[in-house]
């Protein structure tokens, strides 16, 4: 089409890929807006100089409009931080015909211009430093899965950012438990595993907004009206991508652990070389996987383990090891690599010292993180605080220590300002308050 001089987009977010195709060859513009307020609210040019956004936005308002980003209090948020897109100006509809309740739930008074009306879209989007406005999904579209909320809008746009990806859709079905899971499905002009995908995602997203599973589709089903069609997207057990070459279990060990893996999972076959926390596993099911384990075989595993060899095929000789010599496994997990200062992490109630991973994580380079699981010995009742203190010199021998804790774990962290241990003071550090912190639940 050597004629085609503009090309104009909008409806459905498009990805950085498409951009990057056409805005050398026609003037490109990604516009927005929806059917109440005149169809197009917005609008971005595409130019050389637009190269580093890393998603595409939505521009800026159109003339004689006006776009408020507000929390549910009609507070405007700032620069980077989400809210709903409100739309004032002469745009407006009217109304919903016929649904005076709709439209009077919809169009709102603007609290910034007395006598004018304001347009609440739904529409979840954030304000760039550059005066352009990122498109983040719909508010609805906001779902709680372990006790975590999640934009399913923000996971779909990091997807978008993946070399050949097209289109991206997230969805939260639920497995055989009852329990909510991401699921990703996506359109791309390549063939692309989730292992991939995982690696990208992380580079930008805590480690549970990533989704469980990635279904790679040849097109999006749609609707009569040309939007995606949720309802119809295959179910991820049909058309899951681990990508790993499936190997069937080998021993007899291998083939017990596949079975549990199995049914804690919810997945109807998993290859020795299939990683758990790859097709579906999380820190609950890794505790599920653990109590399966004793019930089935009558070998304690512990969660570090389990994130250590999160392979059927090193489980399985992790489990052979534990049964010949016993379980036995230190209480202190290291979860990261590098940092200035250690700090030491108490458990939650859930007695993991696992659960900071995510810290870990992302302070990567400026603290590195010890993990120290729930210690409680039968035998040995009141010396569990030595306990945690011989645990802690053996990484670090002399203070000043630094400690965390959430939750049960700001209680331990509470320890007196200096342990005495066989005539050994260990100061703490005096920055430890500053550092610790705790559920608001806590005391």
């Amino acid at each position: 089409m050597p004629s085609l001089q503009k090309l104009i987009t909008g409806g459905s977010a498009v990805s950085v890929e498409f951009v990057q195709q056409w805005k050398d060859k026609v003037m490109y513009f990604n516009a927005y807006g929806p059917t109440e307020a005149s169809i197009v609210t917005s609008v971005w040019a595409a130019s050389k100089h637009d190269i580093e956004h890393k998603s595409v936005p939505i521009g800026r308002p159109i003339q004689n409009h006006r776009i408020y980003i507000m929390d549910a209090q009609n507070h405007l948020q700032p620069i980077g931080v989400a809210g709903e897109i409100c739309i004032a100006g002469v745009g407006l509809a009217r109304g919903y015909l016929n649904r005076p309740e709709l439209a009077a739930e919809k169009f709102v008074g603007n609290p910034f211009v007395a006598g004018e009306r304001m347009y609440r879209t739904g529409d979840l989007a954030r304000w760039l430093p550059d005066g352009n406005i990122e498109y983040l999904g719909r508010i609805d579209d906001q779902v709680k899965i372990r006790g975590y909320r999640i934009e399913l809008g923000e996971v779909e746009a990091q997807l978008l950012k993946a070399a050949s990806v097209q289109e991206a859709v997230v969805i939260t079905p639920e497995d055989g438990a009852g329990q909510k899971q991401l699921c990703a499905y996506f359109v791309a002009d390549a063939e692309l595993t989730a292992s991939e995908l995982r690696s990208k995602l992380s580079q930008e997203l805590p480690g549970y907004m990533i989704p469980s599973y990635f279904v790679q589709l040849e097109r999006m089903p749609l609707t009569s009206n040309g939007k995606v069609d949720r309802k119809a997207l295959p179910t991820p057990e049909e058309s899951m991508q681990t990508g790993a070459e499936y190997v069937a279990p080998r021993t007899a060990a291998e083939v017990q652990l596949a079975q549990i893996w199995q049914e804690v999972l919810g997945l109807p076959r998993i290859g020795v070389k299939d990683n758990f926390f790859e097709i579906g596993g999380h820190s609950l099911r890794a505790l599920q996987l653990i109590q399966r384990i004793y019930a089935t075989m009558g070998i304690e595993i512990s969660l570090q383990s389990v994130f250590e060899h999160p392979f059927i095929e090193e489980m399985a000789q992790e489990l052979f090891k534990n049964s010949l010599e016993g379980e036995h496994h230190s209480n202190m997990t290291k979860l990261n690599e590098n940092g200035r200062i250690h700090v030491f992490c108490f458990p939650p109630v859930l007695g993991y010292g696992m659960v900071y991973k995510e810290m870990a994580r992302q302070l990567e380079g400026h603290c590195m993180l010890y993990g120290i699981d729930f210690i409680e010995d039968q035998d040995r009742r009141g010396d569990e605080l030595n306990d945690y203190v011989d645990a802690i010199i053996s990484v670090q021998e002399h203070g000043p220590f630094v400690l965390a804790g959430y939750s049960l774990g700001g209680n331990l962290a509470k320890l007196p300002k200096q342990w005495k241990r066989e005539g050994t003071r260990y100061p703490i550090s005096s920055s430890l308050m500053h550092l610790k912190w705790m559920a608001p639940c806590s005391r």
